[in-house]
């Protein structure tokens, strides 16, 4: 009877008087229903009797009218005002979202002179600020207002949720890039605000789009014990997620939305969240946003005018702190997994930022890691503020519509932008630390004095090699004896062919050798047939075979030789051949279509077993714009066409280190140039492919899209994703999925892996494996793909350590020309040998100190170890702060699966 009376008033209760009565009315019901407290079910009757008998006769409310409803309500007040709100004020501020940089300064600064406003007219009003990219504008554009913001702080009105840079991406990063938002967001607003570290203990991410299963794990290593979020996740809006180590956060879903408003039906839902978690406090956030805003004074006078309705909870300002503190109390549920999957063609859009943002944190780290090297054991001065700006760049796009792709043309730009900055930094701290150490090693007997004066080499090749970012820098060698340092700035020990540039060289090309340091042979191959023109001097390329330590480095000699060496893809005129588009070594054979470029065999030599299940190759793919929001969605796929027609052979390499071929053809309106090779040592097959990308998507037509497709024979219909510290399992999804490097389809032998160096968006299903290299959505960028595109992938049966297969794919040697010297580092040696976890990086310590910092992750249970070059050290396990702990026995570390560890060495 009482609903039936309520739905026919419903509609009749306006006003400030009639919905004050009906949100009452309805918060009450909703009350009754959830703690079974029927006791107050003939008060509810009588009060809503007693408002349809109003509103029949004078069809309305006066306030003295609606008080005396309220009376009626008087006796339930007590218990329902024992539940309290807290409700914080919000701004969620996109970064560069649907706007250009500029507008992001306007936009945060100005919200934020609103807040501090507002702050200063009502004295109970509070309000949380996320990331500390808002501060840094802040900070850069508008510093008069930090005073103020720094009291607000310090009174504890103004709550800093912020620790990360920005509210990033969480399935694309990689742990270390994780690992450093904790870090550099805690120092830098410690020093900004006069914070403590115990004021960062929430992760605020309410517009991410997914979070990777190992997040709680990272977090707590940095003293993070609370996550807020919208997205990712259905069911409960309160739990404890856990991460596969057993590392716990305690978890706030929003029941609503972060850009709340606040009215009189916008708790309704509060007895339902607190009688299922047993808890008398709920969270409301509120305030315009997305483009800023935040509170507005109506939502702050309506927040105090609700604390006054008999029939309502206790309505007030609180703190995250306070609501999270209760919160932690409750008899949670435990969330396991990762909390996705949502908007999967953000795995794929904008496909140049993506590119940028794995470069990026790959170049990082081999910077770091050289340069820590160079300076304990050189006294290279550490460029750690250098270091400190250039990863700012590369987590400011981290923000969830950046790398993801969500942005405007402008957002891009910017992106990119930033980009070639974090390079620059990277690149030269990499040459600076490369030089530092070559030039500490004892080289000078590696090679005779020899008349060079009239040598031109020096000086040439500044620039070359950039557009695949390689270390470039100006070759400082001469003569016929030329000195190469090569570094494997990966863990893992790798035989492999290496590329070497020689400048200008004054003998004969076709006669050279190659030895190492102790003057044996080193098995190399030509690649050019001439001399190549590169800004007024000449170079030619060749192939050598080199064995390298992880972290570790050696030296060749390429000298003069008495016999030619032989070319590659000598041609022969005596007889002609069949095309045969093979390519083999010990691990792995190949075969190719000799008409279409088709992968058509891939077999296992170690195993004997074929991998595909037929033809392998590019499809073009048209994909529906029915599901709309094309940037974030992929859309169904309504046309599929192997990229097969029109294929124009180029070149074939035909050597004992490397086998290959190359070929072009037309792809729709576009053009793909192919370079498959096959090294010596190799277990994957390489494809460096340019595609001259000129499609555009539309709503009248379709998405189209660049795939490259694996059909597996075999497949257990089970697939092994490279995930942020660690690996998961997925079974088949017929949509892309984020993978940070790799995806292996588990066969009953093994498995076929794919990995990338520069793309995430891998998909398993119905047998098949494959890798999104291009897709050209059209919303809200218009023309986010129209470019030329460098991408390498590649394919082959999976190695039993997948992180190491993947990791030396992804990330070759650096040779580095080098002049002779005379230091006491011997010409090959090992920097840090480290085993049994995987290490994601390597720094020295942010005090200055000059200690090291390692930070790695076991795959499995076990033992693992840490060796140095300079001898055993003092070291302890840190957290992600640099805090030192205990003790750690570097020669046997026990390590759990899924953990995430950090040391700091002396």
């Amino acid at each position: 009877m009482r609903h039936r009376t309520l739905s026919l008033i419903r509609s009749k209760m306006t006003g400030y008087w009639g919905e004050r009565l009906l949100s009452q009315f309805d918060y009450l019901d909703e009350y009754i229903r959830c703690y079974g407290r029927e006791d107050f079910a003939p008060l509810l009757d009588r009060a809503v009797e007693q408002a349809a008998e109003i509103l029949e006769r004078d069809g309305g409310f006066t306030k003295d009218a609606a008080l005396g409803v309220e009376r009626i309500l008087l006796p339930a007040s007590g218990t329902l005002k024992e539940t309290t709100v807290c409700c914080i004020g919000h701004a969620h501020i996109d970064m560069n979202w649907m706007w250009r940089f500029d507008e992001t300064v306007s936009v945060t600064v100005e919200t934020v002179r609103t807040m501090l406003m507002l702050m200063r007219d009502y004295p109970d009003f509070t309000f949380g600020q996320s990331q500390a990219s808002v501060y840094r504008i802040i900070e850069e554009y508008a510093p008069e207002l930090l005073p103020e913001l720094r009291e607000r702080v310090r009174e504890g009105r103004w709550e800093v949720t912020a620790s990360t840079w920005v509210e990033a991406d969480k399935n694309m990063i990689n742990g270390e890039s994780l690992s450093r938002h904790l870090l550099y967001t805690r120092a830098y607003l410690k020093e900004l605000l006069g914070m403590s570290d115990g004021d960062f203990v929430l992760d605020f991410e309410p517009d991410t789009f997914g979070h990777t299963v190992n997040v709680p794990e990272v977090l707590t290593q940095a003293g993070v014990k609370y996550y807020y979020h919208c997205r990712g996740h259905e069911g409960d809006n309160a739990y404890r997620w856990q991460s596969p180590s057993g590392a716990q956060l305690v978890v706030y879903m929003e029941p609503t939305w972060y850009n709340e408003t606040i009215d009189g039906h916008c708790l309704t839902q509060v007895p339902a969240f607190c009688a299922r978690y047993g808890v008398d406090s709920f969270l409301e956030v509120f305030g315009v946003g997305d483009h800023g805003g935040g509170a507005t004074r109506r939502d702050i006078e309506r927040i105090l005018d609700m604390n006054s309705w008999p029939c309502y909870p206790t309505v007030g300002f609180g703190t995250y702190r306070g609501f999270y503190a209760a919160l932690e109390k409750a008899d949670l549920p435990v969330v396991t997994g990762e909390l996705n999957v949502l908007f999967t063609g953000c795995y794929t859009t904008e496909t140049r930022i993506k590119r940028a943002n794995r470069i990026g944190e790959a170049a990082m780290f081999e910077s770091e890691a050289m340069s820590a090297a160079a300076s304990r054991l050189t006294g290279l001065p550490y460029p750690a503020k250098k270091f400190a700006e250039a990863w700012e760049n590369i987590l400011f796009n981290h923000f969830h519509d950046i790398l993801p792709g969500s942005g405007v043309t402008d957002t891009r730009e910017y992106a990119l932008g930033q980009f070639q900055k974090t390079m620059a930094v990277a690149g030269q701290a990499k040459v600076r630390a490369a030089r530092a150490l070559a030039g500490a090693m004892d080289t000078a007997s590696l090679v005779p004095a020899e008349d060079d004066r009239l040598s031109i080499s020096e000086g040439a090749g500044g620039g070359y090699g950039v557009e695949g970012f390689r270390v470039t820098l100006m070759s400082p060698t001469r003569g016929l004896h030329r000195l190469y340092t090569l570094f494997n700035a990966t863990q893992y020990d790798r035989r492999t062919v290496t590329e070497l540039t020689v400048w200008d060289w004054q003998g004969a090309m076709d006669a050279v050798s190659v030895t190492d340091e102790t003057g044996s042979p080193v098995g190399f191959q030509l690649l050019d047939k001439r001399p190549q023109t590169y800004w007024g001097h000449e170079y030619f390329r060749l192939l050598v075979d080199a064995e390298i330590a992880g972290f570790g480095y050696r030296t060749l000699v390429v000298s003069p030789a008495d016999r030619y060496a032989a070319r590659t893809n000598e041609p022969s005129f005596r007889l002609d051949h069949p095309a045969v588009r093979i390519l083999e070594n010990e691990y792995v054979r190949a075969s190719f279509d000799p008409d279409n470029a088709q992968l058509v065999s891939l077999v296992d030599k170690k195993t004997g077993a074929e991998l595909l299940d037929g033809a392998a190759g590019f499809r073009f793919i048209e994909e529906s714009t029915a599901e709309g929001m094309t940037a974030w969605r992929v859309g169904r796929y309504s046309a599929v066409r192997p990229v097969a027609e029109g294929v124009r052979f180029r070149e074939t390499i035909d050597g004992p280190l490397m086998q290959g071929f190359r070929y072009d053809c037309g792809v729709a309106n576009s053009r793909l140039h192919v370079l498959v090779t096959l090294g010596k040592h190799d277990r994957l097959v390489r494809f460096e492919t340019s595609v001259e990308w000129r499609e555009l998507g539309t709503a009248e037509t379709c998405i189209p899209q660049l795939q490259y497709y694996l059909p597996v024979r075999g497949g257990s219909g089970k697939t092994v994703y490279d995930v942020l510290n660690g690996e998961i399992v997925r079974a088949e999804y017929n949509d892309d999925v984020p993978s940070l490097s790799y995806a292996v389809s588990l066969t009953g032998e093994g498995g076929l892996m794919l990995t990338s160096d520069s793309k995430y968006g891998f998909r398993s299903w119905n047998g098949g494996l494959s890798l999104t290299l291009i897709r050209s959505s059209y919303d809200p960028d218009t023309t986010p793909e129209v470019s030329d595109h460098r991408i390498v992938f590649g394919a082959g049966p999976a190695a039993s350590d997948r992180k190491a297969e993947s990791a030396v794919f992804c990330n070759p040697v650096v040779p580095l020309a080098v002049a002779p010297s005379k230091g006491t580092l011997p010409p090959r040696g090992q920097l840090l040998r480290a085993e049994g976890m995987v290490i994601s990086g390597v720094k020295l310590a942010e005090d200055g100190s000059g200690k090291l910092v390692l930070h790695g992750y076991a795959l499995r249970d076990g033992t693992a170890s840490l060796r140095f070059a300079s001898g055993k050290k003092s070291a302890r396990f840190c957290d992600l702060h640099e805090q030192p702990g205990e003790p750690v026995d570097q020669e046997s570390i026990a390590v759990k699966a899924g953990h995430s560890y950090q040391f700091i060495v002396e």
